[in-house]
């Protein structure tokens, strides 16, 4: 895999050396559809209340409130079911009710959904070798070494190939280079997870039924189900990625939870075999980390029959069939795997919880804390529970990490109004164009370069503030509340992402003029950060994104290891300390400090 550690090397210097544009040895492509929030959810689930449903507010109450101030939660959705009814939904301002939102690893569980159609429609069995499947793009050595490699090693993350996501960037033909990649160990004898064996999958379904594998779940599952305002990726083979790429809304992704609960029926329609999806739920092989094992391409969970539809970054789906309820969310926590404080917070409710009544008698009171709880963080309020100390105060977000704080910044000297019209046509040409309004996770997951930003310019109108972002050819005019975000949409080459802007205005230690924002993409699980310090005709702008240090140091520690392994000349180059070299060069990549110089002034304008 000499190529694809080099590969991945090249992309991870260049980045580093600040390089920009088309870096990536993968064509790309514009793909994404702009996302319409007025096109209303098909087939929606009832509403009803927890009461109604055997659930306690209360019991939602606690979950949902330890959620909100758990640091690197980050939380953005969340939808909870009992009985197919919806007994509670909130999302976290600035993300929104409704919207899509990038699953990540979340839609292997739908790769799945795809090859259990294929074995209930017999075109396809588990016990099939993916040399009788794949019939080109094979070197004869490894077409012999792979000879017992089956689609059930691909399900459950047990093929042993050393071919996994990160070389996705080595070029545009993965179907071949996953099938010449070494093996890591025999399959079947070990689990390793790995998407691209999700991608095989898909490619699988491709060749069995001669389309994409996502227009084959559109016809099979995601039509009869209304689920209509769904995108997935491809790669530039054309083949769906099948373990990343997916855009789901969240009461969507809520209906593929209630269609396993159901054992594969939907309002009395059998879409999917009940034998597949009691096979698919259950642990197939033992995984690295706990005795749950792993299922096809899902997770169970601990408390006994359940199962997870999980990705990175908290977007999941829970499924409970002894308490007949689901529950959604997304997130933007920097863990990659079932392990960060997201995941502990609901383990700890979910776990241990009691079986419920199918009704319980109403609960005024508990009720009513659960709807203004629910409405205070859709609306953009920081929520303190009621049994901690403290009240009701401001939502803010750590630049770093997405934790909860208060600032405490300087009383500015002059008014946000009085700084806003001197910052009326000002534009500042940056020293360096490194960094981009893309977030770097952003970029590598949709391989969507950033051409860079070259300046940072103002506009004052109507009492509202625009940032514009130059980018390479394109001009990125973001809108920023103060009292809570304003949403805008921004076009990454072709791409047009919503955007909601938050922004404080303040003052150094030195009282000179501060502005705070932050940029979250609505459809994504990551936020740009930008604090921009202004110094007479001069100024300092720091950029972050959340997830940040935690999420890409943690996912490149083992890619960085394994480059260094591979390639005992990078290793001579750096010295002992290599690891810690390319690291640091990761952080201030992440982290950038950049200045910048007036070239534009209109002489403060009055604000039109």
């Amino acid at each position: 895999m000499f190529k694809t550690d080099r590969a991945v090397i090249s992309l991870l210097f260049d980045m580093l050396g600040g390089k920009t544009g088309e870096i990536s040895k993968v064509d790309y492509v514009p793909q994404k559809p702009e996302f319409d929030p007025t096109i209303p959810i098909e087939q929606a689930f009832p509403r009803s209340t927890p009461e109604a449903e055997g659930v306690p507010s209360k019991f939602i109450y606690d979950l949902l409130a330890e959620l909100a101030v758990t640091e690197n939660a980050n939380m953005h959705h969340f939808m909870m079911l009992r009985h197919d009814k919806v007994i509670c939904e909130t999302s976290f301002a600035p993300y929104r009710n409704g919207d899509w939102h990038i699953t990540h690893s979340m839609c292997k569980s739908f790769t799945g959904m795809a090859i259990g159609l294929l074995v209930d429609d017999g075109r396809l069995s588990l016990d099939d070798k993916i040399v009788d499947i794949f019939d080109t793009g094979w070197h004869v050595l490894n077409r012999f070494k792979l000879r017992d490699l089956t689609v059930w090693n691909l399900l459950t993350m047990t093929s042993g190939s050393d071919f996994y996501e990160t070389g996705a960037i080595s070029g545009n033909k993965w179907v071949e280079t996953y099938l010449n990649a070494d093996l890591k160990f025999q399959p079947g004898t070990q689990f390793h997870y790995n998407s691209m064996n999700s991608y095989m999958l898909s490619a699988i379904v491709t060749i069995k039924t001669g389309k994409t594998m996502f227009d084959f779940l559109k016809e099979r599952i995601f039509n009869p189900m209304g689920i209509t305002q769904i995108f997935w990726e491809a790669s530039p083979e054309g083949i769906t990625k099948g373990g990343w790429g997916l855009f789901i809304r969240p009461e969507d992704a809520a209906k593929l939870g209630s269609l396993y609960l159901h054992h594969g029926n939907w309002h009395g329609t059998r879409l999917i075999s009940e034998k597949w999806v009691a096979e698919a739920t259950m642990k197939q092989v033992e995984n690295n980390s706990d005795k749950l094992g792993y299922g096809y391409q899902l997770w169970p969970g601990e408390r006994p029959g359940s199962f997870a539809y999980n990705g990175m970054m908290g977007q999941d789906v829970f499924v409970y069939p002894d308490l007949d309820m689901v529950f959604t969310i997304n997130a933007g926590d920097p863990e990659v795997f079932q392990d960060g404080e997201l995941d502990h917070v609901i383990k700890k409710h979910m776990v241990g919880a009691p079986v419920f009544p199918d009704k319980l008698p109403p609960d005024p009171v508990g009720y009513s804390n659960l709807c203004e709880i629910a409405e205070r963080l859709l609306d953009g309020e920081y929520f303190t529970p009621k049994n901690l100390a403290g009240g009701w105060g401001r939502r803010q977000t750590n630049s770093s990490e997405g934790k909860p704080h208060y600032y405490s910044w300087n009383k500015p000297h002059f008014s946000r109004h009085d700084f806003f019209v001197w910052l009326n046509g000002r534009t500042y040409e940056l020293e360096m164009k490194s960094c981009g309004l893309f977030p770097i996770t952003l970029q590598t997951f949709h391989n969507n370069f950033t051409d860079g930003i070259s300046k940072i310019g103002f506009k004052y109108y109507m009492h509202l503030l625009h940032v514009l972002f130059y980018e390479g050819d394109c001009v990125q005019d973001v809108t920023v509340g103060f009292h809570k975000s304003i949403v805008s949409t921004v076009d990454e080459h072709g791409e047009k992402y919503l955007v909601g802007t938050e922004g404080e205005y303040t003052e150094d230690e030195d009282h000179n003029p501060v502005l705070k924002l932050r940029i979250a993409f609505l459809e994504e699980a990551s936020s740009r950060n930008v604090v921009i310090h202004f110094t007479g005709d001069s100024v300092l702008v720091e950029f972050d994104e959340t997830p940040g240090k935690l999420l890409i140091m943690g996912g490149l520690d083992f890619s960085v290891k394994s480059a260094l392994d591979s390639n005992k000349w990078l290793s001579n180059i750096l010295g002992n300390g290599a690891e810690k070299v390319i690291t640091d060069a990761v952080l201030a990549t992440i982290r950038p400090q950049i200045n910048g110089k007036l070239i534009k002034d209109n002489g403060a304008e009055n604000e039109k």
